[in-house]
């Protein structure tokens, strides 16, 4: 597909007259017509503003790949399906959250692994005498209170449950998102 035909098919997706792109470009609508019609072709700058406009990259509005032999709905198909796949690879505003999330989650589900599971290989029984008070603290407790790091587990359980809100609220927006994009 040659370059004014992509840049036909972009702006009527986008739902554009040749006077809005124009306008969009501060060109005149002749020579939006002109490139449209392959009498002449856009400055580099103008290729730069056009990709941005149609959402689609600048590789895309240059290359000619062998489609020469598709039909005119198969052309149009190329188009639509290169736009869409541009735009959604694109960050959604959701997509880090749910990476954030899981990274988190993950790193504090294994952390409070390994405390059960040097709680199994090394069993903790820790007394605490108070005055009159005594407390008796065994197994993951008895552990986490002999190392003082009960702050730490409860810090990681914390962690644990915000990053899992967080890796929710990343896959709820992109279920929304994609639904929104159908």
């Amino acid at each position: 597909m040659a370059l004014g035909e992509k840049i036909t098919a972009l702006r009527k997706q986008k739902g554009l007259s040749q006077e809005k792109l124009a306008e969009e470009l501060n060109l005149t609508r002749q020579t939006i017509s002109k490139w449209e019609l392959n009498q002449s072709t856009p400055d580099i700058e103008y290729l730069i503003r056009l990709s941005e406009i149609f959402e689609v990259s600048t590789d895309f509005l240059l290359k000619d790949k062998d489609e020469e032999n598709q039909t005119n709905n198969e052309k149009a198909n190329a188009v639509t399906n290169h736009h869409f796949s541009s735009t959604s690879n694109k960050k959604d505003g959701f997509g880090w959250l749910f990476g954030l999330g899981l990274t988190f989650s993950s790193i504090s589900f294994i952390s409070l692994i390994a405390f059960i599971f040097f709680t199994l290989k090394n069993p903790v029984t820790v007394v605490i005498h108070e005055g009159s008070l005594t407390h008796r603290y065994e197994d993951l407790e008895g552990f986490l209170v002999h190392h003082g790091i009960e702050w730490f587990y409860h810090l990681l359980i914390g962690i644990l449950i915000a990053s899992f809100v967080i890796t929710l609220f990343g896959i709820i927006g992109r279920i929304i998102l994609s639904k929104q994009k159908k």
